[in-house]
Parts: C-alpha cells; structure tokens; sequence
C-alpha cells in the first residue's frame, strides 16, 4: 500500500501521517523538558553536596561527571543535551563565584591553597586585585 513515492491519500491514510508525527514529537519533547526541570535540582545538589569552601578544577570536574551521569540516568530525549549544557553553566557559576582556587603550582611544587588571585606574571585585569592586596 506504500510505495516509494506515497500519494497524499496515502500519507493521510498513514497513522503518522497528515501531522500526526508532529504532535507525537511535541509531546516527547514537552516530557523531556519536564524531566529536566525536574532533575536540575537534585543534579544541583550532587554537584554541591560537600564541596569545601574552595576547590581545584579536578575537583570541579569530579563533581559535574557525577552530576551529568544522574541527568543522564533521570533525563531522556531531545531536552537532555540542553539540560547537560544548563547543569554545566549553573556549576561553573558556583566554582567561578568565589569557590575557585588558584591552580598554580608554588616553588614546593604543591597547589596554591588561596582563592584565585593575580600572579607576579600576570598583567592586572579589572576586577582583580593586586598581589599587594590593593586595588
């Protein structure tokens, strides 16, 4: 009954056709979205959940993998890469609000334990302070 090339007749006849496919969509995506919404909160808490008051970027990685693979595990359909780009802003707004430590290694070869401050190299940006401590 159908060929190749479906006449209209035929692709109406189709229980997907005539634009039934586009309300089938609609709805999967309307349920991915609300499995979203509904998961980002506790995909926030994963991330969260006792972080010390400032972390490394390793850390900061850790905590984002845990939190993706559980909206991967709640969050299904086309709303899930969306979902995974949103969860990585929201954590990279936590770590780059103030909970970020420095990364640079001291003369003992062992992490900077400080907040994310200017180097001597380091040409003052706005917004920085100095390595004095005045702005």
């Amino acid at each position: 009954a159908f060929a190749l090339d479906p006449s209209a007749d035929d692709a109406e006849a189709h229980p997907l056709g005539g634009g039934q496919i586009s309300k089938y969509l609609d709805a999967e995506s309307a349920f991915s979205s609300q499995q979203g919404i509904a998961a980002m909160p506790k995909a926030r808490e994963v991330y969260l959940r006792s972080l010390p008051p400032q972390y490394p970027q390793s850390v900061h990685e850790t905590r984002v993998a845990a939190a993706e693979s559980m909206l991967r595990a709640v969050v299904t359909g086309p709303a899930l890469d969306s979902t995974l780009v949103q969860l990585r802003a929201e954590c990279m707004k936590v770590w780059k609000g103030g909970r970020q430590l420095c990364g640079a290694f001291s003369l003992t070869g062992r992490l900077c334990a400080y907040r994310v401050h200017m180097l001597p190299k380091d040409v003052a940006h706005e917004g920085l302070a100095a390595a004095s401590g005045q702005l």
